[in-house]
């Protein structure tokens, strides 16, 4: 692994470029004495099995035959070292995105195909070793065609050090997602066949908790398929009455929003997409977008033993005006709820005072993903192998930690207990950081992104961000080193270029939605704070009317933008590297939905390729030399064949009478 530079200053403007080792890496990443590194290393094999997740079986594409993939576990200050091996039966190319991971200084490890790495090919292997300088909750998926739809993902939870900032005791862990019986090749292919589709997007065929969801027997075998969901699958969640439990919601959906809630019981939210956040009153419900992730305090003062957790799925966006590729969306559209219990543990005294009830801040903590990179600190870096006393101690994460995805399923009876009226839901303004820290005021350079309606009937081609359809197609090397190599970009990346950089160069995007069904929009290597948005049918931002009511609000780095309305968002440009900016509906980013930021440049381009990524290249017959274009010479037919006729023998005269033939 390199790392990008040697001294670091303040203004981000005195750079060394030093080839490194990994441990190297991580000291200099780490300043601290005595010197200790804890590595964390897993293991990850792709590959399809025969599963039947919602009671249809199907083929699954999994992490070590495992659906869900196995939850990644670490603390903030050590090293996650993940070695990805492509088994996929059918030969696909996968890589690996490490959702939420800024990847400071480390462009190479962020994932996505052709942006930042070559794929990788069937039966090779990766390893992607990321610095972790943040902790909360994260997740990894495939960054690859449709396959985190068809099952490539799982969760990552960082700990935070020297101790998480609110008190609780116990935790829990909600992955969500909707899941569709259809391989995901052929529902791509059909929502690129605009006839076909007419601005529809592919409904889920139902939703899933934790991998595990419930599909009507009956309905599935009509459509050919095989069934066999004997008894209701619900995820349970096991307390104590009287303690404070954690509750990390991740929606890894293909294209829905869910909100979460759970009867009797309040929703205190202190985490949005890593950052902690105030410990904010608690609500009725939450949504959580595509992408996101949210953390939740629950107290356990329910007075009855059993209440169930409500998941509602928002599938009012998408058309069914048009014959849909699922054959039956009623089944979904009619009943999006998807249920789990939260059950007391027996012989649980009811009415246990609140003062036995977690409360506060741990002492010493702090912000668990700070809002800038570090820029005001200088690292000198030693040079290795002369520094002396490194501790170091390699952790198998697979050996230590148990997987929190993987609960039991409850038995009857079930809860009884009925929906709260008139519920009051999470307003995500109210999310505030921890620490107080709030966005920049002063704004370097605004961007304004227009989405047009990427789904409308009407179209003859999907649209992208301002009209450019984004593809990786035209590129013949990752993005990441054709701007290292100093070479353009290919139109179809929609690059942006960042045209300042460090913790003080502030980026204002102003986003305004022009179509039907929203979008989940994130953006890697960084956070953003969000500045205020439009509820539906707004229109796009106004400066009259929106710039007066923007103030600092949740800071994170997935969120939507709702339809038809705008939305504005701040960052701090001080993560050099050539950032991926997209909607987080697989189909609308694989067919347009996509732009690049390109961060620090001039730091980018003194960045030396990694060995491990030109050996990976080298795989798929990628070289990630700079192509150099030779000098023109009207007497080399093989580098600058003749146009015509006319042109061959016109530049053979010259030749010829020039005594090079």
């Amino acid at each position: 692994m390199h790392f990008i530079a040697k001294k670091i200053t303040n203004r981000f403007h005195s750079f060394n470029i030093s080839s490194l080792t990994l441990l190297f890496l991580f000291i200099a990443v780490f300043p601290i004495a005595p010197i200790s590194v804890k590595i964390v290393t897993y293991s990850l094999k792709t590959y399809y099995i025969d599963f039947a997740p919602d009671g249809v079986a199907k083929k699954v594409l999994t992490f070590n035959g495992q659906f869900p993939g196995p939850t990644l576990h670490a603390a903030k200050g050590d090293l996650l070292s993940v070695s990805v091996t492509n088994l996929i039966q059918d030969f696909q190319t996968t890589t690996i995105h490490w959702h939420g991971l800024e990847q400071y200084l480390t462009p190479f490890q962020d994932g996505p195909r052709m942006i930042t790495q070559c794929d990788i090919p069937y039966n090779a292997t990766h390893v992607y070793n990321i610095p972790l300088k943040q902790s909360g909750t994260y997740w990894y998926h495939a960054h690859h065609t449709g396959q985190a739809s068809e099952g490539l993902w799982g969760a990552i939870i960082i700990d935070n050090t020297p101790a998480e900032v609110h008190r609780y005791d116990g935790e829990f862990l909600l992955a969500l997602s909707d899941w569709y019986h259809k391989p995901s090749h052929e529902l791509a292919k059909w929502y690129m066949d605009l006839k076909k589709s007419r601005g529809g997007i592919p409904i889920p065929d139902t939703g899933l908790i934790n991998g595990l969801g419930n599909y009507p027997c009956t309905a599935a075998r009509d459509q050919g398929y095989s069934c066999n969901l004997t008894s209701p699958q619900y995820k349970v969640f096991e307390v104590e009455r009287g303690k404070t439990y954690r509750f990390r919601v991740l929606n890894s959906a293909t294209i829905v929003l869910f909100a979460i809630s759970i009867d009797g019981h309040k929703l205190e939210t202190i985490e949005t997409d890593g950052v902690d956040t105030i410990r904010v009153a608690g609500v009725d419900r939450a949504t959580v977008s595509t992408g996101a992730r949210t953390s939740f305090l629950v107290r356990m003062d329910g007075n009855l033993d059993q209440y169930w957790i409500r998941i509602w799925t928002d599938l009012a966006p998408y058309k069914t005006t048009y014959a849909n590729i699922n054959p039956r969306p009623d089944i979904y559209t009619g009943d999006p709820y998807l249920y789990a219990v939260l059950r007391y543990k027996e012989n649980a005294a009811r009415g246990v005072p609140d003062t036995e009830v977690s409360e506060g801040v741990n002492e010493g903590a702090v912000q668990g993903r700070p809002d800038s990179h570090g820029g005001t600190q200088d690292w000198d870096f030693p040079t290795f192998p002369l520094q002396k006393g490194i501790q170091i101690e390699t952790i198998n994460g697979q050996a230590t930690y148990q997987d929190p995805m993987i609960v039991p399923l409850a038995t009857p009876p079930y809860p009884s207990t009925t929906p709260t009226q008139n519920p009051v839901t999470l307003k995500h303004m109210d999310c505030l950081p921890f620490g107080s820290v709030t966005a920049p005021t002063k704004v370097n350079q605004v961007i304004r992104i227009r989405i047009p309606s990427v789904d409308n009937p009407a179209n003859t081609v999907k649209p992208g961000f301002n009209n450019i359809p984004f593809s990786t197609n035209d590129l013949d090397k990752p993005a990441l080193v054709k701007v290292i190599n100093g070479e353009k970009l290919p139109t179809a990346l929609n690059p942006i270029e960042i045209k300042g950089f460090g913790e003080n160069y502030v980026v204002e995007l102003i986003i305004d939605d022009f179509g039907d069904t929203g979008h989940p929009l994130h953006l890697h290597g960084h956070t953003f704070w969000v500045m205020g948005f439009g509820l539906e049918g707004d229109g796009p931002f106004n400066e009259t009317r929106h710039r007066p009511i923007l103030r600092s609000g949740v800071r994170r780095e997935t969120i939507a933008v709702q339809p038809g309305a705008w939305l504005v968002i701040r960052f701090r440009a001080d993560n050099p590297g050539v950032w991926l900016f997209h909607c987080h509906m697989n189909f609308h980013f694989e067919a347009s939905l996509g732009l690049v930021l390109i961060s620090g440049r001039n730091l980018v381009e003194q960045t030396k390729i990694p060995q491990d990524m030109k050996a990976l290249c080298k795989k798929s017959g990628i070289t990630l030399e700079k192509r150099v274009t030779p000098v023109f010479d009207p007497c080399d037919f093989v580098n600058f064949p003749a146009k015509d006729w006319f042109d061959f023998m016109q530049r053979k005269f010259t030749c010829l009478f020039n005594g090079q033939y």
